[in-house]
């Protein structure tokens, strides 16, 4: 894949994992799907930090601190966000 069909790749990417939801479950109670989220964006916000941590060489909070900041400049929550970095990543 060459420079520019990869770069448009990351771009779809971020464009429709920013414009996707998350399907509900059908037999959740009220307080699961909140509680699943929750762990679903504690797990990626991890993974997204380790990211950062291993190919920026940050340590664990200026990680954190630059995936908050990327989030909030896109008005994207952070769990969301380091789904979308996770996937980025992965194409790359």
């Amino acid at each position: 894949m060459d420079g520019l069909r990869r770069s448009a790749a990351v771009a779809f990417l971020l464009v429709s994992a920013g414009l996707g939801c998350a399907p509900k479950s059908a037999g959740a109670t009220p307080a699961g799907p909140g509680a699943r989220t929750r762990l679903a964006d504690q797990r990626d916000i991890e993974k997204a930090k380790g990211l950062l941590m291993k190919r920026r060489g940050l340590d664990e909070s200026a990680a954190y601190g630059l995936l908050r900041r990327m989030a909030m400049d896109r008005k994207q929550r952070i769990g969301d966000f380091a789904r979308v970095l996770i996937t980025a990543a992965d194409v790359l």
